[in-house]
């Protein structure tokens, strides 16, 4: 998924932020148990903000 089309998008799925950060599914993991990604689980389907996403990549840059 490109960024342009994830400007749309209010939420992704954790597989898109994985791929986009760059990061291993481990690490994305990790993030979650500690609380720095904010993410909501939807039966099986974990979900990242757009906006939360854009707050972690600020940081990162």
């Amino acid at each position: 998924m490109n960024k342009e089309k994830i400007e749309e998008l209010q939420t992704i799925s954790l597989e898109e932020t994985r791929k986009l950060l760059g990061y291993s599914r481990s690490a994305i993991y990790e993030l979650l148990r500690k609380g720095k990604l904010p993410a909501a689980r939807i039966g099986k389907k974990w979900l990242v903000r757009v906006t939360d996403l854009k707050r972690i990549l600020n940081m990162e840059v």
